[in-house]
């Protein structure tokens, strides 16, 4: 957890958005909100698509950026 919250911490100091890839658990997701990273993706949320696809997944579910 040491690593993930460093890469985290890096991102923010760089000013660059942290994204977590492969989140896949309630757990990981926890785990993720309570190190302050807010930008996920993964199986968690939703299986692969086509651009079209996710283009109207996005906007069916988007929420504010922190």
């Amino acid at each position: 957890m040491k690593i993930i919250s460093a890469f985290i911490d890096l991102g923010k100091n760089l000013n660059i958005q942290v994204i977590a890839k492969g989140v896949e658990t309630q757990l990981q997701t926890d785990i993720l909100q309570n190190l302050n990273c807010f930008l996920m993706q993964g199986y968690r949320f939703s299986q692969p698509m086509k651009g079209e696809e996710a283009k109207n997944f996005l906007l069916l579910h988007r929420t504010p950026v922190r």
